[in-house]
Parts: structure tokens; C-alpha cells; sequence
């Protein structure tokens, strides 16, 4: 028996591949093609074992999981960068307060002064 479907959602080539292999590896799939351009795909399989309402429902639940995967190495990564960000403003303030410090002759950590390490 043969399937087909419009598969929405895809937005590269990766989503083609994964998806064929995923139903290519099922029993009762005899083949399954899947085209980007035409955002369809077509699906010979075996009515005994299979029906069309399940060769749709691992579609779906394959896209889903794809989704939340990708929101989550999105999120993993905005954090990373706000913590990278984080972690270096201080060193960068830091070191432009230690180089003007050092140049300094006075203030309050120039020799003589409240906060020198002779005082």
C-alpha cells in the first residue's frame, strides 16, 4: 500500500534524511522517500503490520522530538555565551583598574596613602 503525505516543517536537508531513515527502519516500511522541495513524502508499507495513522504519528513524533532537541541546545548555548560574557567582564574591568592603578603616583594606593602597602 502506498502514503502520501505533505510534511511540514522542513527546513533542510537533515530533516529529509532523518526522517527517511527513521521510517525506512521500521517494519512494514518497504520504502520512503522524502522530498524538501515538495515538503511531501511518499511511503509504501506493508497494511499488515502498519496503517497509515501510524507511519503519521512517528512523522510527527520524530519532528517533535527534532524541535525540542534543537530549543535545547539553543537555550545551552545562550546560556553558555551569558555565562562566557559574565565570567569576563570582571577580568576586563579588573585589568583596566590595575593599569590605571599602577600608573598612578597618587590616590589611595600610592605610596603614602591610606591604602598603600607601607601604611
Amino acid at each position: 500500500m502506498k502514503l502520501f503525505s505533505q510534511i511540514e516543517g522542513m527546513t533542510c536537508s537533515s530533516c529529509v534524511h532523518m526522517i527517511e531513515r527513521i521510517l525506512n527502519s521500521k517494519t512494514g516500511v518497504e520504502k520512503a522517500v522524502v522530498t524538501l522541495t515538495t515538503n511531501s513524502g511518499h511511503v509504501e508499507f506493508d497494511p499488515t503490520i502498519l496503517g497509515p495513522r501510524d507511519i503519521i504519528r512517528i512523522v510527527e513524533v520524530r519532528r517533535l522530538y527534532f524541535v525540542v532537541v534543537l530549543f535545547l541546545v539553543i537555550v545551552y548555548l545562550l546560556l553558555f555565551l551569558l555565562f562566557r560574557v559574565l565570567v569576563s567582564l570582571p577580568t576586563c574591568v579588573l585589568e583596566q583598574g590595575a593599569a590605571s592603578l599602577g600608573s598612578a603616583t597618587t590616590g589611595p594606593f600610592a605610596s603614602g596613602g591610606p591604602l598603600s602597602s607601607s601604611a
